[in-house]
């Protein structure tokens, strides 16, 4: 697995000086947006390494990918955008939690297994056909 360096829109501004700075080297295809919030060099193929290492920057803790998210990280360019043609992420958490409303992030309460909410290795693309898939289980070998 190569790896990934995910950068939140902070950090962008951070590495580049300044956030016009940030926004030009967007612009200019320098850094590409991967989600609202996590950004990657140019070079850095579209793939689920890419994915995963932006999912870790912005998915809440306690929250599982869940809906056309949890495709979406297997590889599938399925995510529903809103009215701005942002991407929007599905998330689920665990009933009786409740997140604080951000932008692109739309929950859901459900009963999750304790095996959702850990951090393993697992081949990417293994639980294609499960409807909620755990971040952990979308990191690849």
């Amino acid at each position: 697995m190569h790896e990934v360096a995910a950068l939140t829109w902070r950090e962008l501004i951070a590495v580049c000086g300044t956030a016009d700075l940030a926004r030009a080297a967007v612009a200019d295809g320098l850094y590409r947006r991967v989600l609202r919030g996590a950004y990657v060099r140019a070079d850095v193929p579209d793939d689920s390494h890419a994915r995963s290492a932006a999912l870790h920057r912005v998915l809440p803790h306690g929250a599982v990918l869940s809906h056309w998210a949890a495709l979406w990280a297997l590889g599938l360019d399925v995510l529903p955008r809103d009215r701005a043609r942002t991407d929007i992420l599905d998330v689920t958490v665990g009933r009786g939690l409740h997140l604080q409303p951000r932008p692109g992030l739309r929950s859901h309460s459900a009963i999750l297994p304790d095996e959702e909410h850990r951090e393993q290795s697992r081949q990417a693309g293994s639980e294609a056909s499960r409807p909620e898939v755990g971040l952990g289980e979308l990191l690849a070998d």
